[in-house]
């Protein structure tokens, strides 16, 4: 069976995405780590959802996974399940 990992991105209409810049990549080290800890560890693969929105002056850049939960992926890690190590 393979694993699969599905995602979807959803920008709130209530972002002027003309006006609004993120750093490139300033993203991109959380979604792995939802990926690398939360979905990697189960069998059936996960989805990763990037909500962003804002309110007043305040952007907002959300990342939620169906993963395994911290408790248990800190666990499986202690375990030596997970033998992926981050580069310096």
């Amino acid at each position: 069976m393979r694993k699969s990992l599905t995602f979807a991105i959803k920008v709130e209409p209530t972002v002027n995405t003309d006006l609004v810049m993120v750093p490139t990549m300033i993203l991109q080290p959380y979604i792995e780590n939802a990926i690398w800890h939360g979905i990697k560890p189960k069998p059936e693969g996960g989805h990763v959802q990037v909500n962003i929105f804002q309110e007043d002056k305040i952007l907002t850049c959300e990342i939620k996974d169906n993963g395994v939960g911290r408790e248990k992926s800190k666990t499986m890690r202690d375990s030596s399940i997970l033998k992926h190590k981050s580069k310096d």
